[in-house]
């Protein structure tokens, strides 16, 4: 089979009888599921805008024959990448959707409803969030807890517990909670400095810049600082990195004009090294230098 289109028009056209119908559209969307790769990345983001409507298309079709697992995990995946797209209320809605079927099908406890109650609350303005995570990280610790989990299952649990609370730490930073969002960042990154030598997935810089950004809020610039200059030194990727400094020239913009400019010249060429200038993270830096330069007046 050679692409999620291809995928997406077979679904579309089976008519046989329906035990092997079934099977197919398994196949099919068991396919699209290995296709999508697992995370969005410079050299991902753009195949996903090609696949998402034919995975779209899949599930449409899909959803007749009840494959209840198979479509929540396609909806989840798709939604992840429409909302690093920024199409948030389709993602949303796709997290709705799968959130019904892992609570109908493996119930209120699991680590799949609870991974979808995370990623609803993650989608921009949910007034919820802090109930949804809530409820995530109480199933979280309850699996966790349980006597019969692998050392394997209690570390995905471990690195999930983490992901809840830095999205915890991010609402309470919006609201303007630095105190709540700091011991929650704190904790976040305790437990992934815990698990980073077996989950090499794990990202440290992101929850290192939003304590920083928690800090530098509360005026706190030294350790907000040296938090970022931390993370600078733990990135991973050319993108880790570019967030970092569009983070510390955000931080620098309040004191420091010059060192602000320099950082967000540094994030927008890494940026525009790896996305093309319409995509919205090279937007960042350029919407921080204009605010600088219209405080300097120029």
């Amino acid at each position: 089979m050679g692409s999620v289109k291809e995928a997406g028009e077979l679904l579309a056209s089976l008519n046989i009888e329906e035990r092997t119908s079934e099977y197919w559209v398994r196949r099919i969307v068991n396919y699209v599921q290995v296709a999508y790769p697992p995370y969005i990345s410079p050299e991902t983001w753009r195949k996903c805008g090609v696949y998402n409507p034919h995975a779209e298309s899949c599930m449409r079709h899909a959803g007749k024959w009840l494959i209840a697992r198979e479509l929540s995990q396609l909806k989840r995946a798709v939604a992840s990448n429409l909302h690093s797209f920024g199409e948030f209320e389709r993602a949303k809605t796709l997290r709705h959707e799968a959130l019904d079927i892992n609570q109908r099908i493996f119930g209120f406890e699991s680590l799949e409803t609870a991974d979808t109650l995370t990623e609803l609350a993650q989608i921009p303005h949910c007034n919820s969030a802090v109930d949804l995570l809530n409820k995530a990280l109480n199933v979280y610790g309850t699996i966790y807890a349980r006597p019969n989990s692998s050392l394997q299952e209690k570390l995905k649990v471990h690195k999930k517990t983490a992901i809840a609370l830095h999205a915890r730490a991010m609402v309470y930073s919006s609201a303007g909670l630095y105190s709540e969002a700091i011991k929650d960042y704190e904790l976040a990154l305790e437990m992934k400095n815990a698990i980073i030598e077996e989950r090499r997935d794990v990202n440290i810089t992101n929850t290192l810049n939003g304590l920083a950004k928690a800090y530098s809020h509360q005026g706190n610039f030294e350790k907000a600082e040296e938090l970022y200059q931390t993370s600078l030194s733990r990135c991973r990727n050319p993108i880790a990195e570019a967030d970092t400094r569009n983070h510390m020239g955000n931080m620098y913009s309040q004191c420091h004009f010059n060192k602000s400019l320099q950082q967000y010249n540094l994030a927008l060429s890494i940026y525009e090294k790896q996305y093309n200038a319409n995509h919205n993270l090279v937007t960042k830096p350029l919407n921080g230098m204009g605010n600088v330069y219209v405080i300097l007046g120029k």
